[in-house]
C-alpha cells in the first residue's frame, strides 16, 4: 500500500543549509531513476516518519511533482532518532524491484512451553515482486514452532506475483531445547587433616 507523501523541490545544498533545513522540520531527499536527472526535494520531517515508523517502501509524491518512489535508503542520525535524509528512486506499476522486507510472526509458538526457548536468527528477506505491490511487513503463524523445530525463509508467505531472492534454506526462527542449569562442581581440598595431641602427652613428652 502506498502512503502518500508532499514534496517541494530544493534548490539549496551544503552542509549549513542542510542543518538549517532540519532544524526548521525538513528532510532533505533526492530522487533519481528512469534514466532521469535527479531532483533535489524536501520533505516535511514529521509526515516523512509516519510513514517510515509505519514500514513503509513506496509512497506517493505529490506538491511540486506527482511521481510513485521506492524509499531505497534511510539515513538516520547518529543516536537512531530522527532521519536526516532519504533517497526516493522512481517506480511504476509495470516493473519489478528487489528489496528487502521485515518478516514478523504471529501467534504462540507451542515451543515455547514444551521447555525451549524461542529465538529470531533474521528479521527480514529479500524478495522480488511488483513495484508498487511491496508489502510493508510478512507475517509467518508460530503454532507449528515446536521445540527442535524451524520455519526457514521458504516457509514464509510471500504476496501474489512475488519471488523470494533470499536462499530458501536461511532459518528465519526456530525454537532450541532451554539450557539446563549446571550443577556447582565440588572443590575438593588437598590440606592434611591437623591432629591436635593430647595436653598430657605434650607434657609428658616436654619432660623426657
Amino acid at each position: 500500500m502506498s502512503e502518500a507523501l508532499k514534496v517541494e523541490l530544493r534548490e539549496e545544498t551544503g552542509t549549513k543549509r542542510m542543518r538549517r533545513l532540519r532544524a526548521a522540520g525538513h528532510v532533505p531527499a533526492v530522487l533519481y531513476g528512469h534514466k532521469e536527472a535527479s531532483q533535489h526535494l524536501v520533505i516535511k520531517a514529521d509526515e516523512l516518519m509516519t510513514v517510515v515508523k509505519k514500514g513503509g517502501r513506496v509512497v506517493k509524491l505529490n506538491g511540486a511533482l506527482t511521481n510513485d518512489a521506492l524509499i531505497r535508503a534511510v539515513q538516520w542520525d547518529t543516536f537512531g532518532k530522527y532521519v536526516i535524509h532519504v533517497d526516493l528512486m522512481r517506480v511504476d506499476a509495470s516493473e519489478r524491484v528487489s528489496t528487502v522486507v521485515a518478516v514478523e510472526g504471529k501467534g504462540i509458538a507451542p515451543g515455547s512451553t514444551e521447555g525451549g526457548v524461542v529465538e529470531w536468527v533474521k528479521h527480514e528477506i529479500q524478495i522480488e515482486c511488483p513495484a508498487l505491490a511491496i508489502p510493508d511487513v510478512l507475517y509467518i503463524r508460530l503454532e507449528g514452532l515446536h521445540v527442535d523445530t524451524s520455519i526457514y525463509a521458504r516457509d514464509v508467505p510471500l504476496p501474489e506475483g512475488a519471488e523470494l531472492l533470499s536462499h530458501g534454506e536461511d532459518v528465519i526462527i526456530h525454537c532450541i531445547p532451554a539450557r539446563a542449569e549446571e550443577e556447582a562442581p565440588v572443590v575438593a581440598t588437598n590440606e592434611p587433616d591437623v591432629i591436635k595431641k593430647d595436653k598430657k602427652e605434650g607434657e609428658a613428652d616436654a619432660k623426657k
